[in-house]
């Protein structure tokens, strides 16, 4: 079952008060650069209750799917930033290119929570994300994948059977089983497949800037 959601639009402002738990954890560490201004203002309450509910039932992995601009990286960077163990956000991109790179030569350079960078070969690589408390792979599907591409998702899945996951895209369900197959999709959607509808609020937030010669 597919759980549809409608954003809060607009946010409020101020702080929103949400009896969830999700919304109560102190912050643990920064935001991932690739979300620096999400904010429980800009969930849906009513995703919030969702991905709690999910969380206190281990109902995973949380497929968080919708178009562009509907808050899916906001939702998850929150979610990685107060999540109480040692938690571990990828661009799927950048999963993929770090893993090539191991099998081309050897080892990569991966930067750590503290900012400083550390080598890798593509076992330990493999070893971070199976022993993370919380991996996140956000933007699966922006490009179509190759074979291999595929190989290494699913595998880094694998790794984390019935373990925190969280997985954001733009792709619908059948959507993501026609570009990366039934196999690697049957193990994303097999625990909650959560879409954010509505309209994309970086089109909604932004502002037209009118220059005159």
């Amino acid at each position: 079952m597919t759980v549809q959601l409608q954003p809060a639009h607009p946010p409020h402002a101020g702080k929103v008060t949400l009896t969830t738990s999700l919304t109560l954890q102190p912050p643990l560490r920064p935001l991932p650069p690739q979300v620096p201004a999400a904010s429980w203002n800009l969930v849906p309450p009513d995703a919030v209750r969702e991905v709690d509910n999910i969380i206190q039932r281990s109902r995973w992995p949380l497929y968080v799917f919708g178009q562009q601009g509907r808050g899916k990286s906001c939702l998850a960077a929150l979610v990685h930033q107060v999540w109480p163990s040692r938690a571990v956000w990828f661009d799927v991109s950048d999963l993929l290119s770090q893993v090539k790179t191991c099998r081309r030569d050897g080892s990569v350079d991966v930067a750590g929570p503290d900012g400083r960078t550390f080598e890798l070969s593509e076992a330990g690589l493999f070893d971070r994300l199976a022993n993370a408390g919380l991996l996140v792979l956000d933007d699966i599907g922006i490009r179509t994948p190759t074979d291999v591409d595929i190989e290494i998702l699913t595998r880094a899945v694998n790794a984390r059977a019935g373990k925190p996951l969280i997985v954001t895209s733009n792709l619908k369900p059948d959507e993501l089983n026609t570009a990366f197959g039934a196999r690697l999709a049957s193990r994303l959607l097999a625990g909650v497949p959560l879409c954010l509808a509505g309209s994309d609020r970086r089109l909604t937030h932004s502002q037209v800037v009118e220059v005159r010669s």
